[in-house]
């Protein structure tokens, strides 16, 4: 079942990003959705590690030092970035040319210390009462939540055709049988260790 709602929640995913594309579901997929497929498989690879650990440390310093370490190499693109334009006789505020405005810097900082910071402590204290699979689906749901707030404060990005609502609906199913399987797993991993647990 978990399979089967892993498979479910991808094809919902592809379903939208490819309604999204210029001409409909059979246009195909942009470059970056398929840099964003690259992108998830760093992310299963990293959720896959953070369920293994963090049933070892608490969540609020694993949360922090995850964060930590992204920016930490963060900060070395941007010193990478930043050394080749002067290489090239460019200034350095060339590699952002709104550095200078405090509102770009706004804008920047509030998904990190909001929504990211809050999102990652969130995940990581999530994962210590579920698998890494069912994480993966139920962060599959993030294109169709995003699509829902771009709707609700307009600007267009909300439409969707109808192959991008049913993807969305897989993806709410592929979460509904993960969800439910592995509950099912749980209470018999719970009821397999009863006996164990009452001959000691």
């Amino acid at each position: 079942p978990v399979w089967g709602g892993c498979l479910a929640a991808l094809a919902g995913g592809v379903l939208m990003s490819a309604s999204n594309a210029d001409g409909g579901p059979g246009a195909g997929l942009a470059t970056g959705d398929v840099l964003l497929v690259g992108a998830a498989l760093m992310w299963s690879l990293q959720t896959v590690r953070l369920g293994k650990h963090v049933r070892s440390f608490p969540a609020l310093p694993l949360a922090a030092a995850q964060m930590a370490a992204m920016a930490v190499l963060s900060d070395a693109w941007l010193a990478v970035d930043v050394a080749s334009a002067v290489t090239s006789g460019a200034a350095p505020t060339s590699v952002w040319e709104g550095c200078r405005q405090p509102l770009n810097w706004a804008v920047m900082l509030w998904p990190a210390v909001g929504p990211w910071g809050a999102g990652t402590a969130l995940q990581v204290a999530g994962q210590g009462t579920i698998t890494a699979s069912q994480t993966q689906i139920l962060l599959a749901s993030d294109p169709l939540w995003a699509t829902l707030f771009a709707r609700v404060l307009g600007g267009g990005e909300g439409d969707l055709r109808p192959s991008g609502w049913a993807g969305g609906a897989l993806i709410v199913a592929g979460a509904v049988v993960a969800g439910v399987a592995g509950s099912r797993d749980a209470a018999a991993a719970s009821a397999d260790a009863k006996p164990a647990d009452d001959s000691e």
